[in-house]
């Protein structure tokens, strides 16, 4: 009978090293946030409005809206997992000479925001972003297009399953970290990260009419299951402009389009 308490209390403490070793991968993997803001839209010949946003339990996000002249338009920005939004200068100058207003935000503990990065948090961020868009600087859902690059690219569908907008626009995103961590860690059974980001599982239950995605070479991150991806998405809902797709291929030339 020892020899099986044995075995089970081996097999309990293997299974808490390896989770243990998961989450130091979560931690390292994941959130690369930098807390020193280089510049601002102004050095690039943008006005813009340096806001705080209350997020969740009293934590604060710094953003950024870049207004543009008659502006159809306004993208709600979630950027990737490294760096912050003044890494982020050239995506805001493109976007904004489209004639597209800008409202960008760090996450929790990237540059000037408070507290630390986390799944539930970055949801958090970018819904108090979403509301102020629409309460405090008066832009309808309408008008609004979601926009998420990388990791932010599954922040992008999660507002997107609950919130009204005009578009999303997904760049070089993910299906899911369960599906990123079988490729990167092989060796490591994804049960045992609590991180999910499940982008696939969510896709269907996006509310906004049209929806382009622009599959990109990644350096951290596997982009290879835009059709399982776009297979998740109800086939009724297509993009519907194809000024949208002309226009975003000039913006992102290296990157390949899918047609939906």
């Amino acid at each position: 009978m020892w020899k099986i308490f044995l075995v089970l209390g081996t097999a309990v403490a293997a299974l808490a090293a390896i989770s243990a070793y998961a989450r130091y991968l979560e931690k390292v993997s994941v959130f690369f946030p930098e807390k020193e803001v280089l510049c601002t839209p102004r050095d690039i010949g943008l006005e813009f409005r340096d806001l705080v946003i209350s997020s969740v339990k009293g934590e604060k996000i710094n953003a950024w809206f870049i207004p543009a002249s008659q502006a159809r338009y306004t993208v709600l920005l979630c950027h990737g997992n490294a760096g912050n939004l003044s890494t982020r200068l050239e995506k805001i100058r493109l976007l904004h000479s489209l004639g597209l207003s800008i409202l960008i935000f760090d996450y929790q503990g990237y540059g000037k925001s408070t507290g630390t990065p986390s799944e539930a948090g970055v949801y958090k961020d970018v819904y108090a972003a979403y509301r102020y868009l629409k309460e405090e600087l008066k832009v309808p859902a309408s008008e609004i297009l979601i926009y998420g690059e990388s990791l932010g690219g599954a922040v992008a569908v999660d507002l997107a399953g609950t919130a009204e907008a005009a578009g999303l626009i997904l760049e070089s995103t993910f299906s899911s970290a369960t599906e990123m961590a079988r490729r990167i860690y092989p060796f490591v059974p994804v049960f045992v990260f609590s991180i999910k980001f499940d982008s696939l599982s969510k896709i269907g239950g996006i509310r906004a009419p049209s929806f382009l995605f622009i599959a990109g070479r990644m350096r951290s991150s596997p982009c290879q299951w835009p059709g399982s991806f776009m297979n998740g998405r109800p086939p009724q809902r297509t993009l519907s402009s194809f000024r949208v797709r002309i226009t975003m291929h000039i913006l992102f030339p290296e990157t390949t389009i899918l047609p939906l």
